[in-house]
């Protein structure tokens, strides 16, 4: 007779439209190095990312440290039109904050 067992953990959820965030202060850095990186897939990663990341009132103040709207402009004249609608929301988030 067959037997079934319930495994004692699940699988881990992974998101794979958006980048893993780093913790605390290292978070803000790494994803202005990936909104700048010439891979398309990384940078649509990071800009999905870091549109959730904004919408915490507390995170607005690193990112202006390192000059996310700055980096935001130019992720504005990108080809891929998905990075362009996210840089918008980007923007909107800081502007509504």
């Amino acid at each position: 007779m067959a037997s079934s067992t319930i495994p004692t953990h699940y699988p881990q959820l992974v998101d794979p439209t958006r980048t893993p965030l780093a913790f605390l202060n290292r978070a803000v850095p790494r994803l202005n190095r990936e909104l700048k990186s010439d891979d398309l897939l990384l940078r649509q990663r990071a800009v999905r990312s870091l549109c959730d990341y904004l919408h915490d009132p507390e995170h607005i103040l690193p990112c202006l440290n390192e000059d996310i709207p700055g980096t935001l402009l130019e992720l504005l004249k990108d080809k891929d039109q998905f990075c362009r609608l996210k840089s918008a929301e980007c923007y909107y988030v800081f502007a509504s904050k």
